[in-house]
């Protein structure tokens, strides 16, 4: 193409100086503008061709990874880019043949060119513009030969790797029967585990109803404790009433044991008092030996007959007392059916006993 370009240049000069010399304006350079015309477009559609090649190549690229799964398709892209490569040689053929019956026609045209040089003036900055095309056009080819290299190192890494790749699928092959046979394995226990989870399932189930039943139970219960804990608050009151009353009875009865000693005292007393001097003055009857001394008093029967009683009718208080404190706090604690105050009881017994 640089050699072209070196061709078309000299005759383009010829063609000025017959524009120059003559400074026509016939059919004939028309026709030749023409040509010129048509050399550019043909020049444009093979920069287009270009363009699509290497949209082509940038394509082929982006398969590279795919290549391993694609290795047919990668084959018959190639023979496609090689068809086309092939076409663009001959269109580039095709327009060297062209440039060459242009070469002739300019050199028949060449006084005939001399007359159009103030038009090629005009042209000059395109002529300019399709030389620039032209070498870029020729750099493009030689990346894309050079690609083609590459592709076709690229094309043979990508054989053995797919002799490699096969090798490996054979391996998968070996390793896929044995992965069946894992399956079929897996299959047989996701079975056996499937009636288990069943089983799991339906015993959750009874589970769940049971819960529901226990929790049902535990409400009732719940309830049942909160009635027993208003019972229990009840009776604990009622139990500090009744300690009230027995502590009352306590002090009655320490009050009444007082009065029985004090009367018991009293009685003795004059018991003893009056049996001394009866049995004084019986002696000195008897005796009828002067009065000296009273002797030792000594206590009668009928004291100690009365001291009997007073004894046996405290007990009986005590024990009317302690019945009674019986009697009120039996129900309290028969009601409470859980717990009663031992503090209270203590009392109660130890008041009972010392009572007796």
């Amino acid at each position: 193409m640089a050699a072209a370009a070196d061709t078309v240049d000299p005759q383009s000069k010829s063609l000025r100086s017959v524009h120059k010399r003559e400074g026509c304006g016939c059919s004939t350079c028309h026709e030749l503008l023409q040509k010129l015309a048509e050399s550019e477009h043909l020049t444009q559609l093979l920069q287009t061709e270009i363009q699509s090649l290497l949209a082509t190549v940038q394509d082929l690229r982006r398969r590279e990874n795919c290549l391993r799964h694609h290795n047919t398709h990668t084959e018959f892209l190639l023979l496609d880019s090689e068809a086309e490569i092939k076409n663009v040689h001959a269109v580039i053929h095709v327009l060297r043949e062209n440039e060459k019956g242009i070469n002739s026609t300019v050199t028949q045209l060449a006084a005939e060119v001399e007359l159009l040089e103030n038009q090629d003036k005009r042209n000059q900055g395109e002529i300019r513009t399709l030389r620039a095309n032209c070498d870029e056009v020729t750099e493009k080819l030689t990346r894309m030969e050079s690609l083609m290299e590459k592709k076709e190192a690229q094309l043979k890494k990508l054989t053995r790797a797919r002799h490699d790749r096969q090798e490996h699928v054979d391996f998968l092959s070996e390793h896929n029967h044995k992965v069946v046979a894992e399956l079929v394995r897996l299959e047989s226990l996701r079975e056996k585990q499937k009636n288990d989870h069943q089983d799991l399932r339906t015993s959750a189930e009874n589970c769940q109803h049971q819960l529901e039943n226990a929790e049902s139970l535990i409400l009732i219960r719940e309830e049942l404790i909160t009635k027993l804990r208003r019972e229990i608050a009840y009776n604990r009151q009622t139990i500090e009433e009744y300690a009230i009353i027995t502590g009352d009875l306590k002090k009655s009865v320490r009050e009444l044991k007082a009065q029985l000693e004090r009367r018991e005292e009293e009685h003795t007393l004059a018991g003893i008092g009056r049996l001394g001097e009866t049995s004084w003055n019986a002696e000195c009857r008897a005796a009828r030996v002067p009065l000296q001394e009273p002797p030792a008093p000594q206590k009668p029967p009928a004291a100690e007959a009365r001291w009997r009683h007073c004894r046996k009718w405290s007990l009986k208080v005590a024990l009317c007392t302690t019945g009674i404190a019986v009697c009120i706090l039996a129900p309290a604690i028969l009601a409470s059916g859980l717990s009663c105050n031992c503090d209270i009881v203590y009392e109660l017994t130890h008041a009972v006993c010392r009572s007796l």
